[in-house]
């Protein structure tokens, strides 16, 4: 799908919209009922389109079909942008609100930092040639 951020564009909704489409996402109901609902639809609707028969087509043609996998492809995907999208956004928020006493922890993250009590970074530090530790 080429435009699917001009169709399924998250920055139109509201921030309440948005936070009632991530309470749904978050419920266990979304990964262990809906999706695979939404999944198996898809799967059966190409299932069928893939069947040349006319007797399938007078029942469901190649253009309800392909709508409607468009439709499920882009819903699902649409929802997958959401969970990522606010994830990355409360990433980066918790990120700029955090203490300023959280310096340490990123040296400590980075190992650049060794136990307790050193006064060096420990790629500063200094071990004698030929001595195992």
């Amino acid at each position: 799908m080429d435009n699917f951020n001009e169709i399924f564009d998250v920055s139109k909704l509201s921030d309440t919209d948005l936070g009632h489409i991530e309470y749904v996402l978050a419920s266990p109901s979304w990964d262990q009922v809906f999706r695979p609902y939404m999944t198996r639809m898809r799967d059966s609707m190409i299932k069928l389109w893939l069947d040349p028969r006319e007797e399938r087509k007078q029942k469901f043609s190649d253009e309800y079909l392909r709508s409607g996998i468009n439709f499920i492809e882009g819903y699902l995907t649409f929802f997958d942008n959401i969970v990522f999208q606010t994830r990355h956004e409360r990433v980066v928020k918790a990120r700029q609100e955090r203490a300023t006493g959280d310096d340490y922890l990123d040296l400590q993250l980075a190992g650049k930092t060794g136990p307790p009590g050193m006064t060096k970074l420990t790629q500063d530090a200094e071990y004698p040639e030929g001595e195992e530790f």
